[in-house]
Protein backbone atom coordinates (compact mmCIF):
# COMPACT_ATOMS: atom_id res chain seq x y z
CA UNK A 1 0.00 0.00 0.00
CA UNK A 2 1.26 3.34 -0.98
CA UNK A 3 1.43 5.88 1.69
CA UNK A 4 2.09 9.52 2.08
CA UNK A 5 5.74 10.14 2.89
CA UNK A 6 5.37 13.49 4.64
CA UNK A 7 7.36 13.66 7.82
CA UNK A 8 6.10 15.85 10.62
CA UNK A 9 8.67 18.13 12.14
CA UNK A 10 8.09 19.85 15.44
CA UNK A 11 9.57 23.23 14.61
CA UNK A 12 12.65 24.26 16.47
CA UNK A 13 11.55 27.65 17.66
CA UNK A 14 7.81 27.77 17.37
CA UNK A 15 6.73 24.47 18.87
CA UNK A 16 4.21 23.97 16.02
CA UNK A 17 3.94 20.98 13.72
CA UNK A 18 4.66 21.34 10.04
CA UNK A 19 5.49 19.00 7.16
CA UNK A 20 9.11 18.45 6.35
CA UNK A 21 11.07 16.13 4.12
CA UNK A 22 13.56 15.65 6.93
CA UNK A 23 14.39 12.12 7.96
CA UNK A 24 11.73 10.08 6.24
CA UNK A 25 11.60 6.63 7.76
CA UNK A 26 11.90 3.53 5.59
CA UNK A 27 8.48 2.01 4.97
CA UNK A 28 8.10 -1.65 4.07
CA UNK A 29 4.42 -1.54 3.48
CA UNK A 30 4.15 -5.23 3.40
CA UNK A 31 2.84 -4.45 6.24
CA UNK A 32 4.60 -2.75 9.07
CA UNK A 33 4.27 -0.13 11.67
CA UNK A 34 4.43 3.67 11.57
CA UNK A 35 6.68 5.96 13.56
CA UNK A 36 6.05 9.64 14.59
CA UNK A 37 8.30 12.69 14.73
CA UNK A 38 11.14 14.18 16.65
CA UNK A 39 11.42 16.98 19.15
CA UNK A 40 12.13 20.60 18.43
CA UNK A 41 12.89 23.22 21.02
CA UNK A 42 10.19 24.43 23.34
CA UNK A 43 8.64 27.72 22.42
CA UNK A 44 10.61 30.41 24.23
CA UNK A 45 8.75 32.89 26.36
CA UNK A 46 8.36 35.82 24.00
CA UNK A 47 8.56 39.42 25.05
CA UNK A 48 6.15 41.88 23.45
CA UNK A 49 7.21 43.01 19.98
CA UNK A 50 7.65 46.53 21.34
CA UNK A 51 10.05 45.33 24.03
CA UNK A 52 11.80 48.18 25.78
CA UNK A 53 15.23 48.86 24.24
CA UNK A 54 16.69 49.05 27.73
CA UNK A 55 15.63 45.45 28.38
CA UNK A 56 17.19 44.25 25.17
CA UNK A 57 20.26 46.31 25.83
CA UNK A 58 20.57 44.75 29.26
CA UNK A 59 20.30 41.28 27.76
CA UNK A 60 22.93 42.06 25.18
CA UNK A 61 25.25 43.42 27.85
CA UNK A 62 24.80 40.32 30.01
CA UNK A 63 25.30 38.07 26.98
CA UNK A 64 28.50 39.89 26.02
CA UNK A 65 29.70 39.45 29.59
CA UNK A 66 29.26 35.68 29.21
CA UNK A 67 25.93 34.84 30.86
CA UNK A 68 25.16 31.52 29.12
CA UNK A 69 21.46 31.50 29.98
CA UNK A 70 20.98 35.02 28.63
CA UNK A 71 23.01 34.13 25.53
CA UNK A 72 20.57 31.28 24.83
CA UNK A 73 17.62 33.62 25.41
CA UNK A 74 19.14 36.17 23.06
CA UNK A 75 19.53 33.43 20.48
CA UNK A 76 15.80 32.75 20.87
CA UNK A 77 15.03 36.42 20.26
CA UNK A 78 17.01 36.46 17.02
CA UNK A 79 15.47 33.16 15.97
CA UNK A 80 11.96 34.49 16.50
CA UNK A 81 12.51 38.12 15.63
CA UNK A 82 11.32 39.21 19.06
CA UNK A 83 12.36 42.79 19.74
CA UNK A 84 15.06 42.47 17.09
CA UNK A 85 15.12 41.75 13.39
CA UNK A 86 14.95 37.99 12.79
CA UNK A 87 18.42 36.69 12.03
CA UNK A 88 19.10 32.93 12.03
CA UNK A 89 22.85 33.35 11.75
CA UNK A 90 22.90 35.63 14.77
CA UNK A 91 20.68 33.17 16.65
CA UNK A 92 23.14 30.36 15.92
CA UNK A 93 26.05 32.55 17.00
CA UNK A 94 24.54 33.16 20.43
CA UNK A 95 23.47 29.53 20.80
CA UNK A 96 27.07 28.53 20.12
CA UNK A 97 28.45 30.88 22.76
CA UNK A 98 26.06 29.42 25.35
CA UNK A 99 26.59 25.86 24.13
CA UNK A 100 30.34 26.14 24.46
CA UNK A 101 29.81 27.07 28.11
CA UNK A 102 27.83 23.87 28.62
CA UNK A 103 24.26 25.19 28.47
CA UNK A 104 22.21 22.10 27.56
CA UNK A 105 19.29 23.98 26.01
CA UNK A 106 21.66 25.95 23.79
CA UNK A 107 23.51 22.77 22.84
CA UNK A 108 20.22 21.21 21.80
CA UNK A 109 19.16 24.26 19.79
CA UNK A 110 22.54 24.53 18.11
CA UNK A 111 22.17 20.88 17.16
CA UNK A 112 18.83 21.72 15.59
CA UNK A 113 20.41 24.60 13.68
CA UNK A 114 22.93 22.19 12.16
CA UNK A 115 20.26 19.57 11.59
CA UNK A 116 18.05 21.98 9.65
CA UNK A 117 20.74 24.21 8.14
CA UNK A 118 19.23 27.17 9.96
CA UNK A 119 21.75 30.01 10.33
CA UNK A 120 24.60 27.61 9.62
CA UNK A 121 25.46 25.22 6.83
CA UNK A 122 23.59 21.96 7.35
CA UNK A 123 25.81 19.35 8.95
CA UNK A 124 24.21 16.30 10.53
CA UNK A 125 27.44 15.10 12.11
CA UNK A 126 27.79 18.44 13.86
CA UNK A 127 24.13 18.22 14.90
CA UNK A 128 24.81 14.82 16.47
CA UNK A 129 27.80 16.27 18.35
CA UNK A 130 25.64 18.91 20.01
CA UNK A 131 22.67 16.60 20.58
CA UNK A 132 25.06 14.26 22.36
CA UNK A 133 26.43 17.04 24.54
CA UNK A 134 22.93 18.06 25.62
CA UNK A 135 21.71 14.46 25.94
CA UNK A 136 24.58 13.59 28.28
CA UNK A 137 23.27 16.35 30.55
CA UNK A 138 19.83 14.77 30.58
CA UNK A 139 18.13 17.00 27.99
CA UNK A 140 15.05 14.94 27.08
CA UNK A 141 14.49 16.18 23.54
CA UNK A 142 18.17 15.94 22.69
CA UNK A 143 18.13 12.34 23.94
CA UNK A 144 15.23 11.58 21.64
CA UNK A 145 16.83 13.23 18.61
CA UNK A 146 20.10 11.45 19.32
CA UNK A 147 18.23 8.15 19.47
CA UNK A 148 16.66 8.93 16.14
CA UNK A 149 20.06 9.65 14.58
CA UNK A 150 21.42 6.32 15.80
CA UNK A 151 18.23 4.58 14.67
CA UNK A 152 18.56 5.86 11.12
CA UNK A 153 22.33 6.20 10.83
CA UNK A 154 22.24 9.97 10.29
CA UNK A 155 25.44 11.75 11.18
CA UNK A 156 26.59 8.67 13.04
CA UNK A 157 26.98 4.96 12.31
CA UNK A 158 23.62 3.21 12.58
CA UNK A 159 23.32 1.48 15.94
CA UNK A 160 19.86 0.26 16.91
CA UNK A 161 20.88 -0.74 20.43
CA UNK A 162 22.26 2.74 21.03
CA UNK A 163 19.05 4.19 19.64
CA UNK A 164 17.05 2.15 22.14
CA UNK A 165 19.30 3.40 24.95
CA UNK A 166 18.56 7.04 24.15
CA UNK A 167 14.88 6.47 23.40
CA UNK A 168 14.57 4.86 26.82
CA UNK A 169 16.24 7.79 28.58
CA UNK A 170 13.84 10.23 26.91
CA UNK A 171 10.85 7.93 27.39
CA UNK A 172 11.45 7.67 31.12
CA UNK A 173 11.33 11.47 31.23
CA UNK A 174 7.92 11.38 29.57
CA UNK A 175 8.70 12.16 25.92
CA UNK A 176 5.74 10.67 24.07
CA UNK A 177 7.54 10.24 20.74
CA UNK A 178 10.37 8.41 22.50
CA UNK A 179 7.85 6.22 24.33
CA UNK A 180 6.23 5.33 21.03
CA UNK A 181 9.53 4.59 19.29
CA UNK A 182 10.67 2.50 22.22
CA UNK A 183 7.43 0.55 21.95
CA UNK A 184 8.06 0.11 18.24
CA UNK A 185 11.55 -1.26 18.92
CA UNK A 186 10.14 -3.79 21.40
CA UNK A 187 7.39 -4.77 18.95
CA UNK A 188 9.88 -5.38 16.15
CA UNK A 189 12.82 -6.64 18.19
CA UNK A 190 14.91 -3.76 16.86
CA UNK A 191 17.93 -3.05 19.05
CA UNK A 192 16.32 -5.00 21.88
CA UNK A 193 14.80 -8.44 22.40
CA UNK A 194 11.28 -8.57 20.99
CA UNK A 195 8.68 -8.17 23.72
CA UNK A 196 5.13 -7.35 22.66
CA UNK A 197 3.92 -6.78 26.23
CA UNK A 198 6.67 -4.21 26.76
CA UNK A 199 5.75 -2.62 23.44
CA UNK A 200 2.16 -2.25 24.65
CA UNK A 201 3.40 -0.66 27.89
CA UNK A 202 5.20 2.09 26.00
CA UNK A 203 2.48 2.54 23.37
CA UNK A 204 0.03 3.05 26.20
CA UNK A 205 2.27 5.59 27.91
CA UNK A 206 2.44 7.63 24.71
CA UNK A 207 -1.23 7.10 23.90
CA UNK A 208 -2.32 8.39 27.28
CA UNK A 209 -0.39 11.57 26.52
CA UNK A 210 -2.49 11.99 23.38
CA UNK A 211 -0.05 10.84 20.68
CA UNK A 212 -2.33 9.78 17.84
CA UNK A 213 -0.08 7.17 16.24
CA UNK A 214 0.41 5.50 19.62
CA UNK A 215 -3.36 5.47 20.15
CA UNK A 216 -3.76 3.88 16.72
CA UNK A 217 -1.08 1.30 17.40
CA UNK A 218 -2.54 0.45 20.82
CA UNK A 219 -5.87 -0.10 19.10
CA UNK A 220 -4.18 -2.47 16.68
CA UNK A 221 -2.63 -4.38 19.58
CA UNK A 222 -6.09 -4.86 21.07
CA UNK A 223 -7.57 -5.75 17.69
CA UNK A 224 -5.01 -8.44 16.93
CA UNK A 225 -4.09 -9.55 20.45
CA UNK A 226 -0.49 -8.36 20.26
CA UNK A 227 1.03 -8.22 23.73
CA UNK A 228 -2.34 -8.39 25.48
CA UNK A 229 -5.68 -10.16 25.31
CA UNK A 230 -7.62 -9.44 22.12
CA UNK A 231 -10.43 -6.99 22.83
CA UNK A 232 -12.43 -5.45 19.98
CA UNK A 233 -14.18 -2.96 22.24
CA UNK A 234 -10.86 -1.56 23.49
CA UNK A 235 -9.56 -1.55 19.93
CA UNK A 236 -12.49 0.60 18.83
CA UNK A 237 -11.96 2.92 21.80
CA UNK A 238 -8.37 3.68 20.79
CA UNK A 239 -9.09 3.82 17.07
CA UNK A 240 -11.81 6.35 17.84
CA UNK A 241 -9.55 8.56 19.96
CA UNK A 242 -6.88 8.60 17.25
CA UNK A 243 -9.47 9.04 14.49
CA UNK A 244 -10.90 12.10 16.22
CA UNK A 245 -7.42 13.59 16.08
CA UNK A 246 -7.41 13.04 12.33
CA UNK A 247 -5.16 9.98 12.11
CA UNK A 248 -6.12 8.45 8.77
CA UNK A 249 -5.19 4.84 9.53
CA UNK A 250 -7.37 4.90 12.64
CA UNK A 251 -10.23 6.48 10.70
CA UNK A 252 -10.03 3.67 8.17
CA UNK A 253 -9.88 0.94 10.81
CA UNK A 254 -12.77 2.51 12.67
CA UNK A 255 -14.78 2.45 9.45
CA UNK A 256 -14.09 -1.26 9.06
CA UNK A 257 -15.16 -1.90 12.66
CA UNK A 258 -18.46 -0.09 12.07
CA UNK A 259 -19.00 -1.91 8.78
CA UNK A 260 -18.36 -5.33 10.30
CA UNK A 261 -19.82 -4.67 13.75
CA UNK A 262 -16.53 -5.50 15.47
CA UNK A 263 -16.38 -4.00 18.94
CA UNK A 264 -19.24 -1.66 18.13
CA UNK A 265 -22.80 -1.94 16.82
CA UNK A 266 -22.81 -2.39 13.05
CA UNK A 267 -23.51 0.93 11.34
CA UNK A 268 -22.79 1.18 7.64
CA UNK A 269 -23.51 4.92 7.46
CA UNK A 270 -20.97 5.52 10.23
CA UNK A 271 -18.51 3.29 8.39
CA UNK A 272 -18.91 5.46 5.31
CA UNK A 273 -18.36 8.61 7.38
CA UNK A 274 -15.02 7.36 8.66
CA UNK A 275 -13.96 5.90 5.32
CA UNK A 276 -14.60 9.30 3.78
CA UNK A 277 -12.48 11.12 6.36
CA UNK A 278 -9.58 8.76 5.75
CA UNK A 279 -10.10 8.72 1.98
CA UNK A 280 -9.95 12.51 1.81
CA UNK A 281 -6.52 12.27 3.44
CA UNK A 282 -5.38 9.86 0.73
CA UNK A 283 -5.70 6.61 2.68
CA UNK A 284 -5.84 4.18 -0.23
CA UNK A 285 -7.75 1.33 1.45
CA UNK A 286 -10.37 3.82 2.58
CA UNK A 287 -10.72 5.17 -0.94
CA UNK A 288 -11.21 1.64 -2.23
CA UNK A 289 -13.78 0.72 0.43
CA UNK A 290 -15.64 3.99 -0.06
CA UNK A 291 -15.85 3.16 -3.76
CA UNK A 292 -17.30 -0.25 -2.86
CA UNK A 293 -19.87 1.41 -0.60
CA UNK A 294 -21.00 3.71 -3.41
CA UNK A 295 -21.07 0.84 -5.90
CA UNK A 296 -23.29 -1.26 -3.61
CA UNK A 297 -25.31 1.49 -1.99
CA UNK A 298 -23.97 0.35 1.37
CA UNK A 299 -24.33 3.05 4.03
CA UNK A 300 -24.83 5.64 1.31
CA UNK A 301 -27.12 6.12 -1.70
CA UNK A 302 -25.90 3.97 -4.57
CA UNK A 303 -23.89 6.10 -6.96
CA UNK A 304 -21.81 4.45 -9.66
CA UNK A 305 -20.18 7.75 -10.58
CA UNK A 306 -19.13 8.19 -6.96
CA UNK A 307 -17.78 4.66 -6.96
CA UNK A 308 -15.68 5.37 -10.04
CA UNK A 309 -14.33 8.55 -8.43
CA UNK A 310 -12.98 6.69 -5.41
CA UNK A 311 -11.81 3.62 -7.33
CA UNK A 312 -9.90 6.00 -9.57
CA UNK A 313 -8.30 7.78 -6.61
CA UNK A 314 -7.11 4.47 -5.15
CA UNK A 315 -6.12 3.10 -8.56
CA UNK A 316 -3.89 6.09 -9.22
CA UNK A 317 -2.04 5.24 -6.01
CA UNK A 318 -1.41 1.78 -7.41
CA UNK A 319 -3.99 -0.18 -5.41
CA UNK A 320 -4.56 -3.31 -7.48
CA UNK A 321 -8.10 -4.04 -6.27
CA UNK A 322 -9.22 -0.55 -7.27
CA UNK A 323 -7.47 -0.84 -10.63
CA UNK A 324 -9.37 -4.06 -11.28
CA UNK A 325 -12.71 -2.58 -10.22
CA UNK A 326 -12.08 0.49 -12.33
CA UNK A 327 -11.43 -1.80 -15.28
CA UNK A 328 -14.80 -3.49 -14.64
CA UNK A 329 -16.48 -0.08 -14.61
CA UNK A 330 -14.93 0.90 -17.94
CA UNK A 331 -15.64 -2.50 -19.50
CA UNK A 332 -19.29 -2.42 -18.45
CA UNK A 333 -19.89 1.33 -18.69
CA UNK A 334 -20.82 1.63 -15.00
CA UNK A 335 -20.49 5.19 -13.73
CA UNK A 336 -18.32 6.12 -16.67
CA UNK A 337 -18.55 6.00 -20.47
CA UNK A 338 -17.85 2.50 -21.72
CA UNK A 339 -14.28 2.25 -22.93
CA UNK A 340 -12.91 -1.24 -23.47
CA UNK A 341 -9.37 -0.08 -24.21
CA UNK A 342 -9.31 1.82 -20.92
CA UNK A 343 -10.67 -1.26 -19.19
CA UNK A 344 -7.79 -3.31 -20.56
CA UNK A 345 -5.32 -0.67 -19.38
CA UNK A 346 -6.54 -0.88 -15.78
CA UNK A 347 -6.86 -4.68 -15.87
CA UNK A 348 -3.27 -4.88 -17.04
CA UNK A 349 -1.96 -2.61 -14.28
CA UNK A 350 -3.68 -4.74 -11.66
CA UNK A 351 -2.71 -8.02 -13.37
CA UNK A 352 0.95 -7.05 -13.43
CA UNK A 353 0.74 -6.59 -9.64
CA UNK A 354 -0.50 -10.16 -9.35
CA UNK A 355 -4.23 -9.52 -8.95
CA UNK A 356 -5.85 -12.83 -9.95
CA UNK A 357 -9.25 -11.33 -10.86
CA UNK A 358 -7.53 -8.86 -13.18
CA UNK A 359 -5.40 -11.59 -14.72
CA UNK A 360 -8.53 -13.63 -15.44
CA UNK A 361 -10.34 -10.59 -16.85
CA UNK A 362 -7.37 -9.72 -19.04
CA UNK A 363 -7.31 -13.28 -20.33
CA UNK A 364 -10.99 -12.86 -21.24
CA UNK A 365 -10.22 -9.64 -23.13
CA UNK A 366 -7.55 -11.37 -25.19
CA UNK A 367 -9.89 -14.31 -25.81
CA UNK A 368 -12.68 -12.19 -27.31
CA UNK A 369 -10.71 -9.19 -28.51
CA UNK A 370 -12.30 -6.82 -25.99
CA UNK A 371 -10.32 -3.56 -26.01
CA UNK A 372 -7.35 -5.36 -27.49
CA UNK A 373 -6.61 -7.53 -30.51
CA UNK A 374 -7.44 -11.22 -30.05
CA UNK A 375 -4.41 -13.15 -28.94
CA UNK A 376 -4.83 -16.71 -27.77
CA UNK A 377 -1.27 -17.01 -26.48
CA UNK A 378 -1.72 -13.94 -24.27
CA UNK A 379 -5.09 -15.23 -23.10
CA UNK A 380 -3.55 -18.52 -22.02
CA UNK A 381 -0.68 -16.71 -20.28
CA UNK A 382 -3.03 -14.65 -18.12
CA UNK A 383 -5.45 -17.53 -17.43
CA UNK A 384 -2.52 -19.60 -16.24
CA UNK A 385 -1.22 -16.80 -14.02
CA UNK A 386 -4.63 -16.49 -12.36
CA UNK A 387 -5.05 -20.26 -12.13
CA UNK A 388 -1.74 -20.61 -10.30
CA UNK A 389 -3.05 -18.17 -7.70
CA UNK A 390 -6.12 -20.34 -7.12
CA UNK A 391 -8.70 -18.50 -9.27
CA UNK A 392 -11.28 -21.23 -9.91
CA UNK A 393 -12.65 -19.85 -13.19
CA UNK A 394 -9.12 -19.47 -14.52
CA UNK A 395 -8.29 -22.99 -13.42
CA UNK A 396 -11.29 -24.28 -15.34
CA UNK A 397 -10.39 -22.25 -18.43
CA UNK A 398 -6.75 -23.19 -18.40
CA UNK A 399 -7.77 -26.82 -18.02
CA UNK A 400 -9.78 -26.48 -21.23
CA UNK A 401 -6.74 -25.19 -23.10
CA UNK A 402 -4.59 -28.01 -21.73
CA UNK A 403 -7.22 -30.59 -22.64
CA UNK A 404 -7.51 -29.38 -26.23
CA UNK A 405 -3.91 -28.36 -26.76
CA UNK A 406 -4.92 -24.84 -27.82
CA UNK A 407 -1.99 -22.41 -27.52
CA UNK A 408 -0.40 -24.80 -25.05
CA UNK A 409 0.91 -28.35 -25.31
CA UNK A 410 -1.92 -30.86 -25.04
CA UNK A 411 -1.87 -32.43 -21.58
CA UNK A 412 -5.02 -34.30 -20.46
CA UNK A 413 -3.68 -35.18 -16.98
CA UNK A 414 -2.87 -31.49 -16.43
CA UNK A 415 -6.37 -30.55 -17.59
CA UNK A 416 -7.89 -32.96 -15.09
CA UNK A 417 -5.67 -31.56 -12.36
CA UNK A 418 -6.83 -27.99 -13.02
CA UNK A 419 -10.49 -29.01 -13.25
CA UNK A 420 -10.16 -30.86 -9.94
CA UNK A 421 -8.67 -27.76 -8.31
CA UNK A 422 -11.53 -25.64 -9.64
CA UNK A 423 -14.15 -28.20 -8.62
CA UNK A 424 -12.79 -28.28 -5.08
CA UNK A 425 -13.59 -24.57 -4.91
CA UNK A 426 -17.15 -25.19 -6.06
CA UNK A 427 -16.77 -24.32 -9.75
CA UNK A 428 -19.87 -25.83 -11.38
CA UNK A 429 -18.39 -26.07 -14.89
CA UNK A 430 -15.45 -28.06 -13.57
CA UNK A 431 -17.70 -30.31 -11.51
CA UNK A 432 -19.91 -30.90 -14.51
CA UNK A 433 -17.10 -31.98 -16.78
CA UNK A 434 -15.56 -34.22 -14.14
CA UNK A 435 -18.85 -35.99 -13.41
CA UNK A 436 -20.06 -36.66 -16.93
CA UNK A 437 -21.18 -40.22 -17.21
CA UNK A 438 -19.06 -40.87 -20.30
CA UNK A 439 -16.04 -39.02 -18.91
CA UNK A 440 -14.55 -35.71 -19.79
CA UNK A 441 -12.36 -36.92 -22.64
CA UNK A 442 -15.28 -37.92 -24.85
CA UNK A 443 -18.06 -35.85 -23.38
CA UNK A 444 -16.77 -32.36 -22.63
CA UNK A 445 -18.91 -30.06 -24.81
CA UNK A 446 -16.98 -26.73 -25.10
CA UNK A 447 -13.53 -27.52 -26.36
CA UNK A 448 -12.60 -24.70 -28.69
CA UNK A 449 -11.20 -21.31 -27.82
CA UNK A 450 -13.85 -19.45 -29.80
CA UNK A 451 -16.60 -21.13 -27.78
CA UNK A 452 -15.23 -20.08 -24.41
CA UNK A 453 -17.49 -17.78 -22.41
CA UNK A 454 -15.62 -14.53 -21.88
CA UNK A 455 -17.90 -13.00 -19.27
CA UNK A 456 -15.77 -10.92 -16.93
CA UNK A 457 -15.99 -11.29 -13.16
CA UNK A 458 -17.94 -8.76 -11.14
CA UNK A 459 -16.23 -6.11 -9.02
CA UNK A 460 -14.69 -7.13 -5.75
CA UNK A 461 -16.52 -5.77 -2.73
CA UNK A 462 -15.14 -7.27 0.48
CA UNK A 463 -13.64 -4.63 2.80
CA UNK A 464 -10.48 -5.43 4.71
CA UNK A 465 -9.11 -4.23 8.03
CA UNK A 466 -5.54 -3.04 7.98
CA UNK A 467 -2.84 -5.17 9.50
CA UNK A 468 -1.61 -3.90 12.83
CA UNK A 469 1.98 -3.54 11.78
CA UNK A 470 2.39 -0.78 9.23
CA UNK A 471 5.31 1.53 8.88
CA UNK A 472 4.66 4.94 7.43
CA UNK A 473 7.08 7.84 7.76
CA UNK A 474 4.35 10.00 9.27
CA UNK A 475 3.09 7.35 11.57
CA UNK A 476 5.73 4.86 12.52
CA UNK A 477 8.91 5.53 14.43
CA UNK A 478 9.27 9.19 15.24
CA UNK A 479 11.19 10.51 12.29
CA UNK A 480 11.54 14.25 12.59
CA UNK A 481 13.08 16.46 15.19
CA UNK A 482 11.82 17.58 18.54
Amino acid sequence: MKRSHNVILWAVRTGCLFPSGLMAAAAPHGQTMPRPTAFAAETPVQAPSDAEPSTLAAMQQAAVQGDAEVQCQLGDRYAEGTGVEKNDAEAARWYRKAAEQGNAEAQFKLGLCYDEGCGVERNISEAVKWYCAAAEQGHCKAQYNLGLCYDQGLGVEKDEAEAVKWYRKAAVQGASFAQYNLGFCYAQGTGVEKNEAEAVKWYRAAAEQGLDVAQYQLGCCYKFGKGLVKNDVEAVKWFHVAAEQGYAGAQYNLGVCYEQGCGVDKNEAEAVRWYRKAAEQGEVEAQYNLGVCYAQGQGVVKDETGAVKWFHAAAQQGYAGAQYNLGVCYEQGCGVDKNEAEAVRWYRLAAEQGDADAQYALGGCYTKGVGVAKNGMEAVRWYRAAAEQGHDKAQYRFGVYCFRGVHVEKDVPAALKWWQKAAQQGNTDARQVLHMSDGPISGFPRLYEEDLDSTLPSGRVSPKILLSIRLRPNGGRASGRQ
